[in-house]
């Protein structure tokens, strides 16, 4: 599989009319939004793409493989991602047309 990371994606715009370091300092701007929103605990929804939220994980029991022992793994937030219908849609759409 294939990845594009958001350089590449801010290359692709920037083919476009657009400054190339105006598009990747935006693209930066709206990521690191993004990523605040959700350390404060907010979720974050862009509408046809798909909603960003931090998900609270309890501590619990986990084991060390190479010793043996058991530890205690300290609750964390994490980041999730749910793609919108659209998006989903739209990825299948691609996957049966490359077929």
């Amino acid at each position: 599989m294939k990845f594009v990371n958001k350089t590449d994606i801010a290359k692709e715009l920037a083919d476009s009319k657009f400054d190339a370091v105006a598009i990747e300092t935006v693209t930066m701007m709206v990521f690191k939004r993004i990523a605040e929103h959700m350390a404060e605990g907010k979720q974050v929804r862009i509408n046809n793409f798909g909603m960003f939220t931090p998900k609270e994980r309890e501590a619990r029991k986990a084991r060390n493989p190479k010793t043996g022992k058991t530890i205690i793994v300290d609750a964390k937030s994490v980041p999730t991602f749910q793609p919108s219908s659209v998006l989903k849609d739209l990825v299948k759409e691609a996957s049966h047309a490359s077929e």
